[in-house]
């Protein structure tokens, strides 16, 4: 099933060819109505998504294995998770390095009906995953479900004449990589610095790509115009 395909058969869904339930939190499957996981698009992936549904009220709309798709119907309103059909998450302002999965695809929820601010709190819930308040929803924050997996930071900036880009990693051994990919292009940076918490934001398709900081001025002068909000992440 090709990713355009899939997008077709969501878009007959959001017009309720499953009936008239509306999720109150998003509609349609514009890029403005897609968020973007981490969550492995798998069956198991699927199973704790199911043995969740009971619990909020919701049911399960259909379930097709081979999509993959799963369709959730809620009293609010409906989400269908399926594969990423966007380009991989990218990271690293200086050279966009692709975030790439080393098992199958990722899952994405599409909100069909309503309001995407409640959609996020509803993929949270089914996904089994800590709720973010209201205030830090996407845009007011960064997409909690694509902060890549982890604790600690290490952070440069890259200087380009009067700019200071950021550059934050996971490792130190990946910021390390990255300052001797700059210093191999001529360009300079500043040293890794180890950090607890960085500054982030989120930005693209379904705010599928994030972007950090070592602190959150740098954040607020790196992110582009339609990006989230910067956020902490640990």
């Amino acid at each position: 099933m090709s990713p355009l395909r899939l997008v077709h058969i969501l878009s007959l869904l959001s017009l309720s060819i499953l009936g008239p339930v509306g999720l109150t939190g998003c509609a349609g499957t514009t890029s403005q109505d897609v968020i973007r996981t981490l969550a492995p698009a798998r069956p198991d992936s699927f199973s704790a998504i199911v043995a969740r549904t009971a619990a909020l009220g919701c049911k399960v709309g259909l379930q097709d294995q081979q999509l993959p798709l799963l369709i959730i119907d809620c009293p609010e309103g409906r989400v269908a998770f399926g594969p990423d059909s966007g380009r991989p998450r990218v990271s690293g302002i200086e050279d966009r390095k692709i975030f790439q999965s080393t098992a199958q695809p990722f899952l994405q929820a599409d909100c069909l009906h309503g309001l995407q601010s409640r959609c996020q709190e509803y993929v949270e819930r089914l996904l089994g995953l800590p709720l973010t308040p209201p205030e830090q929803r996407t845009p007011k924050g960064p997409n909690p479900l694509v902060r890549p997996p982890g604790r600690g930071w290490y952070c440069f900036t890259i200087n380009f004449g009067t700019l200071r880009l950021p550059s934050c990693h996971r490792s130190d051994a990946e910021c390390s990589h990255q300052q001797q990919v700059q210093a191999e292009r001529g360009t300079q940076s500043a040293p890794c610095q180890a950090i607890e918490r960085a500054s982030c934001y989120t930005t693209g398709r379904g705010h599928g790509d994030w972007e950090c900081a070592a602190t959150p001025t740098q954040c607020e002068q790196a992110r582009d115009k339609g990006a989230s909000a910067c956020g902490l992440w640990e």
